[in-house]
């Protein structure tokens, strides 16, 4: 799989993962990348959707890595075929689209006058 098709699947892979936190796809690549075994990773993502010891976002992001990974794997036999380190990286590279995304996103919401972290300075 060349460069071109691998960044087309991280954009399709980023838009199903929309609201996903950036922190803990973080580190299930790391326990994807240190366990070596995607189903074993896909396990813990799962149980961590189900954890009641997690907060509702923690959770959330680990639903989504879960259901929209074991979906795209479902759907194709060409990324099931891939070895583990194309898979990093494709994930990688959506990881890199989904940080641009929102720090996009946040960018523009504040020359609209939105949000703002922190006091304002009176």
């Amino acid at each position: 799989m060349n460069v071109d098709e691998k960044i087309e699947l991280a954009y399709g892979l980023a838009r199903d993962l929309a609201g996903v936190d950036y922190n803990e796809l973080s580190k299930w690549m790391g326990f994807l990348k240190t366990k070596g075994d995607l189903s074993a990773a896909l396990n813990l993502a799962k149980h961590f959707s189900e954890s009641p010891s997690l907060r509702p976002d923690p959770r959330n992001s680990y639903r989504l890595i879960s259901d929209v990974l074991l979906d795209m794997l479902s759907k194709s036999e060409k990324l099931k075929e891939l070895p583990l380190v194309e898979l990093l990286e494709i994930i990688g590279y959506a990881r890199r689209i989904i940080v641009w995304q929102s720090a996009t996103s946040k960018k523009e919401e504040r020359k609209r006058g939105g949000k703002r972290k922190g006091k304002r300075r009176t």
